[in-house]
């Protein structure tokens, strides 16, 4: 694959940095995902023993938004390196142009543009597929999974209000419950010593079931309050929507290639996006990584950061110009790639000049 010492020398620099560069970044990513995951779960929005499964599920989109970003870093990096310690000047001094340079870097990003594609394509939407499935499948259960004990939760409508002191070790059953709610102008509290979630095997509606408590229905303008005693009483749960259809995100090339649908075109110009992008990111990262020993190896990541994050805002704006149709597909996402190519061609041009890069091939040519 490398064919040179000096190609394996340099893709070896680029790959160890581009491990360490995705790694921090994705502990980044899951640690902010985790915080907020763990204050759904405290509210109730979600069960507490999801969240490692969806940690695990985001990881992998994770390691495909950052993958491009971090080859780029660690490109800029790994070069940047080699100026700061002269190993570049030596490597010039024996011969070696911006060719010999810019293939393993170019062999590297076709591996990881190639990785890129597999995962965006097939492996990607399959991964969102299950993390739906498993979202779906959990909001049917938070009414009750989903319960911290010791705390008063409300719903999202905010007309009912619930507390539970206690809840056993599988979590599927409430103890010394409390329920307050508005129920047709009444305003109406509920208790009970116990509680579980039972769905009727006829309609397939959720009742929440109470066992051994008390019902106090207080009528509005009225100043009476009706107490009713039961040895189970249920409480009807919202029903929760099922997905109709399931989402871009998790549909593979093949159910979406070939459509007319400007949703489709966009998504696929989308994902196409990481692959061309890993590939111009390398590339630009070459000539940017271009310093002097006295700067050091970090002197360009400022401006490298702020090349990336105007290249990323436009595609996600360029994709959304498709998909409104604003923009027609065949100019789509496109012409952010090529501003980038342009940039990329003006850097090589501005850091070596056409002339040195000539002259080393002419130099290295048998007499």
């Amino acid at each position: 694959m490398f064919p040179t010492l000096l190609d394996k020398y340099i893709a070896r620099e680029i790959f160890s940095s581009l491990i360490a560069v995705t790694l921090v970044l994705l502990l980044i990513l899951i640690g902010n995902l985790y915080i907020r995951l763990l204050g759904e779960a405290a509210e109730g929005k979600i069960p507490h023993d999801i969240i490692f499964t969806l940690l695990t599920m985001v990881s992998f989109k994770g390691v495909v938004l950052l993958i491009p970003v971090s080859l780029f870093i660690a490109v800029l990096l790994s070069l940047g390196r080699l100026y700061r310690d002269s190993e570049m000047a030596a490597l010039r001094a024996v011969g070696f142009g911006y060719s010999d340079i810019l293939r393993p870097v170019f062999l590297l990003a076709v591996i990881t543009a190639a990785f890129l594609t597999v995962m965006v394509f097939y492996v990607l939407p399959q991964v969102v597929m299950i993390s739906d499935d498993i979202k779906e499948r959990a909001s049917k259960r938070t009414d009750i999974v989903g319960i911290t004990p010791g705390r008063f939760i409300a719903d999202a409508g905010g007309t009912r209000v619930l507390y539970v002191q206690d809840i056993s070790d599988d979590r599927m059953e409430l103890k010394n419950i409390f329920i307050s709610m508005v129920e047709k102008d009444k305003d109406v509290i509920i208790t009970g010593k116990l509680a579980r979630q039972y769905e009727d095997p006829e309609t397939k509606r959720r009742y929440l079931l109470l066992e051994d408590g008390s019902r106090y229905d207080a009528q509005a303008n009225q100043g009476g309050v009706s107490r009713l005693q039961f040895e189970r009483h249920g409480i009807l749960l919202p029903e929760v929507s099922g997905r109709e259809t399931r989402t871009l995100d998790a549909m593979t090339i093949d159910e979406i290639w070939g459509s007319d649908d400007l949703k489709h075109l966009g998504e696929i110009q989308w994902r196409l996006s990481f692959p061309i992008s890993a590939l111009l990111l390398a590339m630009l990262a070459v000539p940017l990584s271009y310093t002097s020993p006295r700067k050091g190896r970090y002197g360009k990541l400022a401006i490298a950061v702020v090349i990336y994050g105007l290249y990323s805002n436009f595609l996600v704006i360029s994709k959304s110009w498709v998909v409104k149709g604003e923009v027609s597909p065949w100019v789509g996402t496109w012409w952010v790639h090529a501003l980038m190519l342009c940039l990329i061609v003006a850097l090589i041009f501005r850091e070596y000049g056409l002339r040195w890069t000539i002259k080393q091939r002419l130099l290295r040519r048998p007499a």
